[in-house]
């Protein structure tokens, strides 16, 4: 229902966009072309920019180009489907690994779907606000809510943001349980306990604590993101914090599954020396460094493969070391056998 009433409102804000527009489509799609919002290769930020290095500083320092946005949203959905702590407990709910790629394929192609979808949105308002006056207060997160009490009408508005706030309190529900199930596991079990005890070796006493324990982590993280959510238009545009701050974790996060995945002599230790070093390429990339805010992903994505490979090279796992066992290629040779 919430999937239907929202895609039901973005095909709304794009037909009334249509109609409203001198030219119709084309001239919407015509508008983004000259904007240069679906050029392939971009002109450079600095013309006077020579030599190869510096034409690549000077596009990588571009804030949003179509090639930036292509690669950000490739290594960041990868990392969301390997690595995301959100995702993978969705997929862990199915009965069965046919379910499993089932629900993958049907989540994937909507993501797809979704993704065209709000890119044709941006364009359809993006020219519908160059024939009409756009107030300053309301652009980048505030722009659709505003276009929708201009042009939709009555009742609809409200049907359609109780959807997406619907929508919001969904992930945020998933995001919450993600993080209380990790900081259980991984800070009370492992750190506090000192020990990682499996489902059903836990007394009747120390599940009922565990259960209290996950409920105080419930509390704590909803705190803490509605104290973030308040304080968000601080820092930004909600595309420009997702890039800077969550997605520079992906990319670690993905450069660590793709090391234990397909490097055998990745050791642990190695992997995790690794991932620091890709978090620290994001952050630095994210708030010190002049490049696009879209970067930081694919830049900590790629340091920490880099650092992983070359420190797995210089000191690879023992020949018999568990985790060559559960590489791809080991996993697939051993079930072709069976």
């Amino acid at each position: 229902v919430q999937f239907f009433v929202m895609f039901g409102g973005l095909t709304a804000t794009v037909a009334i966009c249509w109609s409203s527009i001198p030219g119709g489509f084309p001239e919407i799609w015509n508008t983004a072309m000259q904007a240069g919002l679906l050029n392939p290769s971009p002109a450079l930020t600095d013309p006077a920019a020579t030599g190869v290095f510096g034409q690549v500083m000077s596009f990588l320092q571009q804030p949003m180009t179509l090639p930036s946005l292509m690669i950000a949203l490739v290594v960041g959905r990868a990392a969301t489907y390997t690595s995301d702590q959100i995702m993978v407990q969705r997929l862990q709910t199915t009965r069965s690994l046919a379910e499993t790629r089932r629900a993958f394929v049907i989540n994937a192609a909507g993501d797809a779907l979704w993704m065209l979808g709000l890119s044709f949105v941006g364009f359809a308002l993006f020219a519908y606000f160059r024939t009409h006056p756009l107030p300053a207060e309301y652009q980048t997160d505030k722009l659709v809510p505003y276009f929708m009490s201009l042009a939709f009408p009555a009742g609809a508005v409200g049907l359609v943001i109780a959807a997406i706030a619907a929508a919001s309190m969904s992930s945020l529900n998933s995001a919450i349980n993600s993080c209380s199930s990790v900081a259980v596991v991984d800070l009370y079990n492992r750190l506090w306990l000192g020990k990682s005890l499996q489902r059903g070796q836990h007394t009747p006493e120390e599940e009922r604590r565990q259960i209290w324990i996950s409920k105080a982590f419930v509390v704590f993280f909803g705190f803490a993101g509605t104290i973030a959510a308040v304080n968000v238009s601080r820092l930004g545009s909600l595309l420009e914090i997702n890039s800077r701050v969550v997605n520079a974790f992906n990319g670690p996060l993905f450069g660590i599954y793709v090391l234990g995945m397909f490097c055998a002599a990745a050791r642990a230790n190695a992997v995790l020396v690794a991932g620091l070093a890709g978090a620290a390429v994001s952050y630095y990339v994210a708030f010190h460094s002049t490049l696009g805010f879209l970067w930081p992903t694919t830049f900590g994505f790629g340091a920490t493969v880099l650092v992983g490979w070359t420190l797995a090279f210089a000191w690879p796992a023992p020949a018999d070391a568990a985790g060559r066992r559960l590489t791809f290629a080991a996993v697939t040779k051993r079930d072709s056998m069976m």
